[in-house]
Parts: structure tokens; sequence; C-alpha cells
């Protein structure tokens, strides 16, 4: 991938977009929530957040649908971007960049990522898309 630096270019303009490695993860991620959780895949099959070996668009999605409020399923704020569906497309994508970019070495365990990297908000916190404002600082 290119420097991270780059997946910025037009970023604050109202045509920017995801960086291509994002868009090529989320576009072969579906997910479907079910009773119960989400059932997630890409192409190569079935994810789990559990079993994940990296933080990927599709195990990032898994792990929030399993984890988020009921009510945010259905009425997130919408996305600040011009591929995104709602704020919660978005918060991934600045996970994975902010995660990618990030100069630590070793990375911490994929458990904490998820646990601490990934959630968007607390419980009784308000909806707010703000990781892309964040991440540009």
């Amino acid at each position: 991938t290119a420097p991270w630096e780059s997946w910025l270019l037009r970023f604050g303009h109202d045509d920017w977009r995801y960086p291509t490695w994002i868009a090529a993860q989320r576009d072969s991620c579906t997910c479907e929530v079910v009773e119960g959780g989400a059932l997630c895949q890409d192409a190569a099959g079935h994810v789990d957040w559990r079993s994940a070996q990296d933080l990927t668009w599709c195990s990032s999605r898994h792990f929030l649908l399993n984890h988020m409020p009921e009510f945010d399923l259905y009425f997130l704020p919408p996305a600040a971007t011009v591929e995104g569906e709602s704020m919660l497309d978005d918060n991934i994508a600045f996970a994975l960049m902010a995660w990618h970019a990030s100069g630590l070495e070793p990375k911490p365990p994929l458990q904490v990522a998820f646990e601490y990297l990934l959630p968007y908000a607390t419980q009784h916190e308000a909806r707010a898309n703000w990781r892309q404002l964040f991440f540009a600082k």
C-alpha cells in the first residue's frame, strides 16, 4: 500500500474515497444480521473475529455487529465519505488506517484492537462520526 499520508488525498472534500485496499476488503465482505448476532464472509469464506489473524474490514465488521446495541443497527449517523453507508463503515475504514499507519512494533494483540480501537462509542455516549477528524489531526 501507499504511504499512509497518501490515504488522505482529497480528505475533507465531498468526493473523498476510502483507500483502494480498504475498498477492496469492503467489497469482498458480506454480513447478515441474524437472531443472536451477525454472520460475515469474505472471499476466503466464513469470518469470525474470534479466530481472525489480522484486523480486516470483515473481521472488524463482524466484531462490531456482534457487540453493538440493537438500536445502533438501525439508527447510526450517515457516513462522511462517498462510499460509506453509515458511520459504521467510516469507523471501520479509519480504524484500519490507524492500525496500518501506527508505528507500533510489535502491534498490540488483535483482541486489544477489537476491544479498544474499533468501538465507535461507549454504551451511553452520543453517536458521532468523529474518527476521520481525529485521524486527520
